[in-house]
């Protein structure tokens, strides 16, 4: 047998050799282990933090069940309504693990949701158009949460299918409309009569109820024809949702589109459009025309 140099220096090169390939398996074990050891922590638990409430808007008299979407919801100990006399206590129900929407982190969407019963009776009439909602746990008191309080009978949901002019669902001055944009191609259509010199204001709640929704609005003329668009509202108190307003040079049906500026859509997408009138003076048309409104209940 002929002996190459290494064998002729090294005679116990068997050991050697055993040596660099237990090498070979231990360094890139001890490196998987260094780099497991060096993964951030998952965050601690802390105070509650609501993000959503589903669903957005609830009718005065008309509570019921609402859904708190969040953060560190475990443990919850009270639930109240905070109004200006003091903080009014709501029943807790279930609670439940959720998923956040893929491209989202639970920051974001949530990843709990607390059920929690209100009684019709909790609320005064009179609360006002939003309504906060506060979170206490073993681990602190959260921040309110905005969910919006409406006039009983101006509530009504969205009626699919919507997506086109020629299935514009009708709206009345006062409504609420409870929609979501499903898909990223979503667009939601809505009619509504105006006489001339009338005025529309149009707003949309979403960004600012928590929604993941990023609404534009988009006011057409009765042919089709785009005549206003409205993304962010001209407030900072509106976050990224807007409100457009729109006096009718003459009469006719005219139509509002909502679809979502980034291309997302799915449950936690919802917005409450709301439509609201106000007649148009005598010297507009030389009369002044009966405006259709929603009958709401007392």
């Amino acid at each position: 047998m002929t002996l190459t140099s290494f064998d002729r220096v090294n005679p116990s090169n068997g050991f050697l050799r055993a040596l660099l390939v237990a090498a070979a398996i231990l360094i890139p074990v001890v490196y998987a282990r260094g780099a497991e050891e060096t993964k951030p922590a998952p965050p601690k638990p802390g105070p509650p933090r609501v993000l959503l409430c589903e669903p957005l808007a609830v009718e005065i008299g008309r509570l019921g069940r609402v859904g708190l979407r969040g953060m560190d919801l475990t443990n919850a100990t009270r639930v109240e309504v905070m109004l200006p006399g003091g903080p009014l206590a709501g029943e807790l129900g279930g609670f439940e693990s959720v998923t956040p929407p893929e491209g989202f982190e639970a920051s974001r969407a949530g990843n709990q949701r607390l059920n929690v019963m209100l009684a019709p009776s909790l609320v005064p009439t009179d609360a006002g158009l939003v309504i906060l909602l506060r979170v206490t746990t073993t681990l602190g008191v959260g921040e309110a949460h905005r969910l919006l309080h409406v006039p009983r009978g101006s509530l009504i949901g969205e009626r699919e299918p919507n997506n086109g002019f020629q299935e514009a669902q009708e709206l009345l001055s006062g409504q609420y409309v409870l929609g979501t944009i499903d898909s990223p191609t979503d667009v939601d259509v809505f009619a509504v009569s105006l006489a001339a010199g009338e005025q529309l204001v149009a707003e949309v709640w979403a960004d600012r109820l928590g929604s993941l929704l990023d609404p534009s609005l988009t006011l057409h003329a009765p042919g089709g024809a785009i005549l206003k668009v409205q993304d962010d509202g001209p407030e900072r108190s509106l976050g990224r949702d807007g409100r457009l307003t729109w006096t009718a040079p003459k009469t006719g049906r005219y139509l509002l589109s909502l679809s979502g500026v980034t291309e997302r859509g799915g449950p936690l997408h919802s917005y409450v459009l709301s439509v609201a009138t106000t007649n148009p003076s005598p010297a507009a048309t030389g009369s002044t025309p009966a405006v259709r409104r929603a009958k709401l209940r007392p």
